[in-house]
């Protein structure tokens, strides 16, 4: 469940360890630092870091709303968003960041609380082919905004739409160079196209009725026909690219 937002002030030294001054009128135990058990000096790849030093302002940066969450490779193979393998979060692209943008009521600690997006950030990002993954946690449509700067801060905005359920996959890429005026050329692939043509129409459906009941590790068994990577092949992933049918690949 969603906790609060705090408002760090600056980077210090606890102890000799690294942490960070915070203000936090609420009744959560930490102090005025996150120098203590809950945190650990660290939020972790939540954390959003600003610096008052002069830096490129091209940015790229992705806002999920859900069912879903984000995993983003760079250009250089580098990750930040949430590994659907481990399970985790990670932030291994430098200067970026992944968090959940959810709060409840901050003084009983639970609901109502505001509507979950995910978001994702690249401060200073190099150009290249961006590859995101939208890994679905329950079934629905969502909505996807993806926001650039070019070198001089110009801002742009693009957005599509899908429909996803749990454990469904499916990939975007994002052409961005950063130039003066230029805007990302965004690829939407649909998950429902297991041989890769650009279409989901009868060819797909074969792929899965011809796998349909097989479980990982037997010689039936087809990954690309487990659309919802669950280790079987059944009547969710057939229903899934039946649902699929027609949809193509889009180029914006």
């Amino acid at each position: 469940p969603p906790q609060h937002w705090l408002f760090t002030t600056g980077q210090i030294q606890v102890n000799g360890v690294a942490s960070y001054s915070d203000l936090d009128p609420d009744s959560w135990p930490n102090g005025n630092t996150i120098d203590n058990s809950e945190w650990n000096n660290n939020y972790g790849p939540n954390m959003v870091l600003f610096t008052d030093t002069s830096t490129p302002p091209q940015g790229l940066y992705v806002v999920a709303h859900s069912p879903v969450e984000l995993l983003l490779t760079a250009p250089d193979g580098t990750q930040t968003g949430y590994n659907p393998v481990t399970k985790q979060t990670q932030r291994m692209i430098a200067s970026s960041y992944y968090t959940s943008n959810q709060v409840g009521n901050d003084v009983t600690h639970g609901g109502p609380y505001t509507a979950n997006l995910k978001e994702l950030g690249v401060t200073g990002a190099s150009a290249g082919n961006y590859v995101l993954q939208i890994i679905g946690t329950g079934n629905g449509s969502y909505t996807i905004d993806v926001d650039s700067y070019d070198l001089f801060g110009t801002p742009s905005t693009k957005s599509f739409s899908g429909t996803t359920a749990t454990g469904v996959m499916a990939k975007v890429n994002i052409q961005y160079t950063g130039a003066p005026t230029s805007t990302p050329t965004i690829t939407e692939l649909c998950a429902g196209d297991l041989n890769g043509d650009g279409v989901v129409n009868t060819t797909d459906l074969t792929i899965v009725e011809s796998a349909f009941g097989s479980k990982a590790g037997s010689s039936a068994y087809n990954s690309a026909a487990d659309v919802n990577h669950d280790g079987v092949v059944n009547v969710i992933d057939l229903a899934f690219v039946s649902k699929e049918q027609g949809c193509r690949t889009r180029v914006q």
